[in-house]
């Protein structure tokens, strides 16, 4: 469906479609090492099936840059006025916080072995009650 004589909620301007160059990540050239790695792990039934259906097609690149004022700005030329993806950045948060976690509770191994250990998930629910 189009937008009947689009305007600016901000300034009533009538707006136009403009190219925009973008970074990506390139997603679709890991694909083959993601399909050995996703082939050699444990997963839930429901995980699996979610990444055989995002694989099923083949994988996009995934842009990381948006035209917005607010954000990480992006310090490449070509994508000036651009910031980093929210979800994109916060992905080595995520990591670094379970690092976190880890190094500074002596009873608990390390994020990864935890991570790949395919008993966690009984031991996670089990430390969350606590």
């Amino acid at each position: 469906m189009d937008l009947l004589e689009p305007r600016c909620k901000q300034c009533v301007a009538t707006t136009s479609v403009r190219n925009v160059e973008r970074l990506y990540f390139p997603l679709s050239k890991y694909e083959s090492q993601l399909r050995d790695y996703l082939a050699s792990v444990t997963m839930s039934p429901h995980m699996r099936a979610l990444c055989q259906t995002m694989m099923k097609n083949g994988l996009t690149d995934l842009p990381v840059t948006h035209l917005t004022d607010w954000g990480i700005n992006v310090p490449v030329a070509g994508v000036e006025g651009q910031v980093i993806d929210v979800w994109f950045e916060m992905c080595p948060g995520y990591l670094a916080a379970a690092q976190q976690a880890t190094d500074q509770d002596d009873l608990m191994q390390s994020w990864e072995d935890i991570w790949k250990d395919p008993e966690a998930r009984r031991r996670n629910r089990s430390v969350l009650r606590v």
